[in-house]
């Protein structure tokens, strides 16, 4: 499991009690679901948070390649309303969103993120003057989600899918 590789396992409360600029390295696991990240964050690793995850202005976050992989991972919700740059894969349990939400100014955001995206429910409606930009990369993807690491995750390959009609 995450939990059982992760190299620091904070609560929601500790998570959302670090500073602004934060550097964090390796396997974050956050056992809950923080309150809404507005700040400056830097990751080189994995961050996963069980629960629902949501990046608001004015938080910029960025998570780093790392040799065990990186990415982000959110077990429920995840909404991105601010910048990020993200290497590796960034998966939601539910619903992965990048848009604004009506409490803040429609801000145009820049979001970049060269892996890719797995949600059960997928929606991109950004704000006027945005910049998403998704740069598919396999081996950013994989690496996180290689079965060798997360043998007790629940993830299905599927190599071929047919229809009859």
């Amino acid at each position: 499991s995450w939990r059982a590789r992760a190299n620091l396992i904070m609560t929601p409360d500790e998570f959302e009690d670090l500073p602004a600029g934060s550097s964090l390295s390796g396997i974050i696991f956050v056992d809950g679901t923080p309150e809404d990240l507005q700040k400056n964050l830097d990751v080189r690793g994995i961050l996963v948070i069980n629960g629902d995850f949501e990046v608001e202005p004015p938080a910029n976050l960025t998570i780093r390649n790392h040799p065990i992989g990186s990415g982000l991972l959110v077990k429920d919700d995840l909404e991105l309303e601010s910048n990020a740059t993200i290497h590796g894969a960034i998966y939601a349990g539910h619903w992965l969103e990048i848009d604004t939400d009506h409490d803040h100014e429609d801000e145009p955001i820049t979001i970049t993120v060269t892996g890719g995206l797995v949600g059960f429910n997928v929606r991109v409606q950004p704000p006027s003057g945005s910049t998403i930009t998704i740069n598919y990369n396999r081996p950013a993807v994989s690496t996180p989600l290689d079965p060798e690491f997360n043998a007790s995750a629940p993830i299905v390959n599927i190599n071929h899918w047919e229809e009859e009609y």
